[in-house]
């Protein structure tokens, strides 16, 4: 896969594309990692949450890739923040991976005022505190967040010793997250994009301005998504059980949107998927 990683602050390098795991469970999920390490993937996505870290960890010892080229990237979920318990929850996580350290450790969630009032913010920073001993303690090449918008950011800024490397957020046609990222990306966080295809069975690949920009390429729908992303220096988060669009997907290096094309797409006013708002998520 032709490709240009992007390099995060502490200098370790992340491929330009991933693999999602959410719902795609025991034999689906194993062989789907193993069609995509196959295909050129490089970064494995899965999170507690999704209850697949056991099949995930065994598709990566039994690869025959090379373990240091693998970027596993898990996440602890919203009913473990805090210190103590995302020391547990994390240790219980490398247990079912049957791994000593992840390659990269996200926070699901930000804790927001609507659950916690006053406490959000230092429910954040006792959380992140967490994040960043397991980091210092080598169990976690790298460490970031999901789901994080600035004001999140910039509250953390306030007490950690070491800011995310990584951003994970919804972004898709229709939910661009322009500003989002621009911040981002002005403050060293380099970001992955989560649910690309949108939500309703991947909605965006129906979306008129997106098929014609595809068949003016004579490329899948797809494929203009995932190459609108990474022109974007934004890695996506490609999910699939289907081997044959697995290797499809990640043939985004062959061409070039326009940075017409490219404005086109920031401008789909469809809000395909779920487009959640972190402050006003409930979980």
């Amino acid at each position: 896969m032709n490709e240009t990683k992007i390099r995060l602050t502490n200098g370790m390098e992340l491929p330009r594309i991933a693999l999602g795991t959410y719902l795609s469970l025991d034999e689906d999920c194993y062989h789907s990692i193993m069609a995509a390490l196959d295909a050129g993937y490089r970064i494995i996505d899965t999170a507690s949450y999704y209850e697949n870290e056991a099949v995930v960890g065994k598709a990566v010892r039994d690869s025959k890739v090379d373990r240091n080229e693998i970027i596993l990237t898990t996440k602890i979920w919203n009913e473990y923040r805090g210190y103590d318990k995302v020391l547990k929850a994390f240790d219980a996580a490398l247990e079912r991976f049957q791994m000593d350290a992840v390659d990269l450790l996200l926070v699901h969630w930000p804790a927001t005022r609507k659950q916690y009032g006053a406490e959000a913010e230092r429910l954040n920073e006792d959380t992140w505190r967490a994040f960043e001993k397991i980091y210092k303690e080598g169990k976690a090449r790298a460490i970031g967040v999901c789901n994080f918008k600035e004001h999140h950011l910039e509250e953390l800024k306030q007490s950690a010793e070491i800011m995310p490397m990584v951003n994970q957020i919804e972004i898709h046609p229709g939910y661009p997250r322009v500003e989002l990222v621009n911040y981002c990306h002005e403050n060293r966080i380099a970001v992955e994009g989560w649910a690309p295809f949108g939500g309703n069975g991947g909605a965006c690949l129906r979306d008129e301005t997106v098929c014609a920009i595809a068949k003016d390429h004579g490329v899948s729908p797809a494929r203009v998504i995932g190459r609108w992303l990474v022109q974007r220096e934004i890695i996506p988060i490609m999910k699939s059980k289907n081997e044959a669009r697995i290797k499809e997907n990640a043939r985004i290096f062959d061409f070039e949107l326009s940075l017409d094309e490219i404005e086109k797409i920031n401008g789909i006013s469809v809000k395909y998927g779920d487009t959640f708002d972190p402050d006003l998520v409930d979980f």
